[in-house]
């Protein structure tokens, strides 16, 4: 003997219009998160713009630039009778300081796409209700 289960679905509705009113405040703070995010990312692409152009403008990279100075020698040592010096030159803390920067860049822009992200979702949702 077999037996079905069977589940009804009904759409309520307020008179009131309170589902509508949730919906709109879903829609106004989705549309809201998504201009955030993209006016966050029009800053942060002239922040990188204004970086490559002249990084000793932007008072952190400057900073930056000035705390990571080296003055030859980085590591050093003496293994038995052999002395062994390791130094950094300039092009090579020029490398390490781009992929630092790369790398918080790269943060920056998931934080900001997951904001518009979520401001799409709610857009979505707002509209479905």
């Amino acid at each position: 003997m077999a037996s079905t289960v069977q589940f009804n679905q009904r759409v309520v509705r307020d008179d009131d219009g309170a589902h509508h009113a949730a919906g709109m405040v879903m829609i106004v703070l989705g549309v809201a998160l998504v201009v955030i995010g993209a006016l966050m990312l029009v800053y942060l692409g002239m922040t990188v713009v204004d970086i490559l152009k002249d990084p000793d403008d932007i008072r952190l990279v400057s900073l930056i630039l000035e705390r990571t100075q080296t003055e030859g020698q980085a590591f050093f040592g003496q293994i038995g009778e052999f002395s062994v010096t390791f130094t950094i030159g300039e092009p090579l803390r020029t490398m390490i300081f781009v992929l630092v920067l790369l790398w918080i860049l790269l943060a920056l822009l998931r934080i900001v796409t997951s904001i518009v992200g979520a401001g799409r979702d709610l857009v979505t949702a707002g509209r479905q209700r």
